[in-house]
């Protein structure tokens, strides 16, 4: 086997999972937090000694991982959502004035939301708000050969009832359906 295709391969043999609130917009698949390019090169090279292979070099293999694949190594803690995210971005350059309109808008309806969503929590009137969470990957260990095996995803859903300040969870694997 290549070696370019033995590094793809390896690379693939790491679980994947989809970001949060962007999994609808973005091709970006994350590894687990506790990974970098340089602690799967180390595995890589473990694995060649292991197979009598000879490693490629972690500037190679760096380079197959950022050019091959649209991996990152920590899903964020609250995403922005894509309106927001393209505005940071284009600040860096130039925004024309439709994308600066546009941008002002959102940020009018984002603001109008949060207060529609205050109003709610003082009313009498019961609203349930609920989110379903980050995935959560179960095991998690620093093992070295621990970081090829499929994880079992675990889904939260939560609920927060405005009048009693009730927090409800709803906890399930992938392994059940409906």
């Amino acid at each position: 086997m290549k070696m370019k295709e033995e590094i793809i391969n390896h690379i693939k043999g790491f679980p994947v999972i989809d970001s949060h609130y962007c999994r609808q917009t973005t091709k970006r698949k994350y590894l687990e937090p506790n990974l970098s390019v340089s602690k799967m090169y180390d595995l890589y090279v473990k694995r060649c000694n292991e197979t009598t292979s000879t490693p490629g070099k972690l500037s190679y293999y760096r380079n197959i991982f950022t050019t091959e694949f649209n991996y990152g190594f920590h899903i964020p803690k609250k995403d922005r959502c894509l309106k927001c995210e393209t505005y940071k971005i284009k600040m860096l350059e130039s925004l024309t004035d439709k994308e600066q309109k546009d941008y002002d808008e959102h940020i009018i309806l984002k603001n109008q939301m949060r207060t529609e969503r205050d109003n709610d929590r003082k009313s009498k009137v019961a609203v349930l708000g609920f989110d379903l969470e980050n995935v959560i990957t179960c095991p998690r260990s620093e093992v070295g050969d621990f970081f090829y095996s499929q994880k079992l995803n675990i889904y939260n859903l939560t609920g927060h009832l405005s009048t009693t300040g009730q927090t409800y969870c709803a906890i399930w694997t992938e392994a059940r359906q409906g």
